[in-house]
């Protein structure tokens, strides 16, 4: 599990998503993004999607360099629980657009949002040098 490991928190771990990983993966977070309980107040989840197009839009946005997507690993469980980032990320305006979500329901409530958010932005801020997340 620790091959990919890039931030950790107490009870988090956020991984580097990998392309080679994404088929497997596109099907879990296929489930994720097609929940309308998890999606409802997101953009994503307004449109169905099947696990081809979640693996074509997530390829797209890790082929990018503007993207930078970790997987969000349960530290106990090492159970795959969501996805978060920084998106379009402009190093000129020092800016970036964070996202983040948690898929599996019952890790909800529980505070990790919490940690993922402090783990991007220190990550943002201090590694990245932005100045608005």
């Amino acid at each position: 599990m620790n091959k990919n490991l890039f931030l950790q928190s107490e009870n988090i771990v956020l991984q580097a998503m990998e392309i080679g990983n994404l088929k497997e993966l596109s099907k879990k977070i296929t489930k994720w993004v097609n929940d309308g309980v998890v999606t409802y107040f997101m953009f994503t989840g307004q449109i169905p999607k099947n696990s081809k197009q979640v693996f074509v839009d997530f390829k797209k946005m890790l082929d990018s360099n503007d993207n930078i997507i970790f997987l969000i690993v349960d530290k106990n469980t090492k159970k795959s629980i969501g996805y978060a980032g920084l998106h379009e990320i402009n190093q000129s305006s020092r800016k970036a657009e964070f996202r983040i979500l948690i898929g599996e329901k019952d890790f909800w409530g529980k505070g990790l949002g919490t940690e993922i958010t402090e783990l991007l932005t220190f990550y943002g801020f201090d590694r990245l040098n932005l100045n608005r997340v």
